[in-house]
């Protein structure tokens, strides 16, 4: 797996309450083509999925349920901020998670016109540790 600074929302963030991935991911200005009175406009999504992967860094895994959301926004600081997805993980409701991995697979619709990008997460329980990251690819091959 090929993983990027530049791509990483989270590395080692501890979540025991609400709070923003600890890095923001800027997607750049989009620029003004010659003659033209204004910008181009952004399109996020292409209606595919894309992955973000995800490792839980506390061992043993914790018990309790947390709402992570993928957040766009024109506004670095995020002030009026869009949810894009939220994923549900509780631990009750749910087969447990693994320290290894898990591949959020989140669809982006078209049209989606923001300059930055981060992960809120909505702490409902438990102590969780989090690193998330865009991968530019993953080993699938079998050991």
């Amino acid at each position: 797996m090929i993983v990027s600074a530049e791509q990483t929302l989270s590395k080692n963030q501890a979540v025991s309450a609400s709070v923003a991935s600890t890095n923001v991911i800027d997607l750049g200005d989009t620029g003004t083509p010659l003659n033209s009175p204004s910008a181009l406009l952004r399109d996020l999504g292409k209606g595919e999925k894309f992955a973000i992967d995800m490792t839980i860094a506390n061992s043993p895994i914790p018990t309790g349920h947390l709402v992570i959301d993928l957040q766009v926004s024109n506004d670095e600081l995020f002030g009026v901020p869009n949810v894009l997805t939220s994923v549900d993980l509780n631990s009750v409701n749910h087969p447990p998670y693994r320290n290894d991995g898990y591949r959020f697979n989140i669809p982006i619709l078209r049209r989606v016109n923001a300059r930055y990008l981060r992960l809120f997460y909505n702490h409902i329980d438990g102590d969780w540790k989090f690193n998330a990251m865009f991968v530019a690819a993953e080993q699938t091959n079998p050991s």
